[in-house]
């Protein structure tokens, strides 16, 4: 089916994903360029919440356009399991 097609796609990015992230290790997660981008765990954070997002909007209870929510959501995970964890 149509459905089963399409998480059979999001499992291969979040697979893909889960791999070249694989690299960091607890000592990354506060790693930040500057203090107003996302930390390494904050940045893993935010891609499993766009995919949540883009699955809750398409198939779900629609788009939830409250991105400032969402980026304060993201940012505040910071350890890597907790991130992955969500990814996951």
């Amino acid at each position: 089916s149509l459905s089963d097609r399409y998480a059979a796609q999001l499992e291969t990015a979040r697979k893909l994903f889960r791999t070249t992230t694989s690299v960091f290790e607890a000592p990354d997660a506060a790693f930040a360029p500057d203090p107003e981008l996302y930390t390494v765990a904050g940045h893993i954070a935010h891609s499993a919440d766009a995919m949540e997002w883009f699955v809750e909007g398409a198939f779900g209870k629609g788009w939830d356009f409250d991105l400032a929510a969402s980026i304060a959501k993201a940012k505040g995970v910071t350890d890597l399991g907790g991130a992955r964890a969500w990814l996951d």
